[in-house]
């Protein structure tokens, strides 16, 4: 059996119960010392690195009693910056114990101060370790390299799958009220790994008549939370769309497939649903939004996706001279904005000119609540 002393952020219980595969509190951990280390910060990362320094001495514990299988799932965990396991001695109530250590080149990286555990939770919120459970799901089945570039969307998954754990069913009494323990899955799968991801369940289903279904195969395109936002301008009574080219109409064989749409982006682990409407307005549009006025959550395609959208009309002063094209190079987009009176928007949807569903769902509140936004705004 192996000891190997942690300093990061595998020190959170979370995270370590689920990269071992088994409970943490099964599994001998320690307060220990590592003499002649520091921990710091990397700039721009959520995570820590610990480099040598005479006299300083790095905080974690040393976890025992670990197998050559829970070693190679900490490997693949910590594989992305993983530069070698090296020997240590740390130290337990004075006393020198040999243990190891995960030490990386870290090139590139630069410190930027000490770090710490305690801040560290509180700024992760769960994320981490809900991440970790997508991430080892593909241990032994895709290399280490392959995985990590894509770290920062399953953190965006991650978030995504805590805010639909920590949501309240809507008040009403409309629905059937079947929980998840009603659904049982008999194996998963996740055939491929990109922005997006896609998962291979067969499961089977609480029927309303109380029995259970047969065996059936379902797949769900896996996607982060998104928001939706539809500049308005209450005084001049404009609204603003953009226009971009979009794969799926491709896809579909559209021989049109740019989209008339709200400004809409994907939530950033640790942003909320108001801070990304508001950073891609400014990335789609150039717009600093006054307010938002919410419209709704919703599921966009819940048959087959889990995109989870938030909608806004996101209040602004609007000049039809501030149209042009936007969008950021990083990320290849090519946006047109166009700004036009709310009744041409109405025309357009009686005319069945928008196409988009979170377009529709938008004008059609903004319809409903109209002039209350304009009295507000007088």
């Amino acid at each position: 059996m192996r000891q190997l002393f942690f300093y990061g952020t595998l020190r959170d219980p979370a995270v370590l119960t689920v990269v071992l595969g088994r409970p943490a509190e099964r599994i001998s951990i320690r307060p220990a010392v590592l003499p002649d280390f520091e921990v710091c910060a990397v700039k721009g990362r959520e995570f820590p690195f610990a480099a040598p320094k005479k006299g300083a001495s790095a905080e974690g514990v040393l976890v025992s009693g670990l197998s050559d299988s829970d070693v190679a799932r900490l490997e693949f965990y910590e594989g992305a910056y993983l530069f070698d396991l090296v020997a240590v001695s740390v130290e337990i109530d004075g006393k020198a114990i040999k243990a190891e250590l995960f030490v990386t080149d870290h090139a590139g990286w630069q410190a930027d101060g000490p770090w710490s555990l305690k801040r560290w939770i509180a700024w992760d919120q769960g994320v981490s370790a809900m991440a970790a459970v997508e991430v080892m799901d593909y241990f032994g089945k895709r290399p280490t390299h392959e995985v990590f570039p894509h770290y920062p969307t399953l953190r965006m998954r991650a978030q995504s799958r805590l805010a639909a754990q920590n949501a309240m069913r809507p008040p009403g009494d409309l629905h059937a009220n079947l929980p998840r323990p009603d659904v049982k899955t008999l194996d998963h799968r996740r055939p491929y790994l990109g922005f997006f991801g896609l998962e291979e369940r067969r499961l089977k289903f609480r029927k309303f008549d109380g029995s259970m279904s047969s065996a059936v195969h379902r797949a769900v395109f896996l996607s982060a939370d998104a928001v939706t936002v539809l500049p308005y301008d209450p005084v001049s009574d404009h609204v603003l769309l953009i226009e971009q080219f979009r794969v799926g109409p491709l896809g579909r064989g559209d021989p049109y497939p740019w989209c008339l749409e709200p400004i809409a982006g994907r939530v950033d682990a640790g942003e909320s649903y108001e801070q990304a409407a508001r950073r891609e307005a400014r990335e789609e549009s150039g717009l600093r939004l006054d307010h938002l006025e919410k419209i709704g959550d919703y599921y966009s395609s819940p048959g087959a996706l889990s995109e989870f959208l938030v909608s806004f009309i996101g209040i602004a002063p609007l000049d039809p001279a501030q149209a042009g094209i936007h969008g950021l190079d990083s990320e290849a987009e090519d946006i047109r904005t166009l700004i036009i009176p709310f009744e041409r928007l109405m025309q357009a949807v009686d005319e069945g000119g928008i196409d988009t569903g979170p377009l529709l769902i938008s004008a059609l509140w903004l319809a409903r609540h109209r002039a209350r936004l304009r009295a507000a705004g007088e």
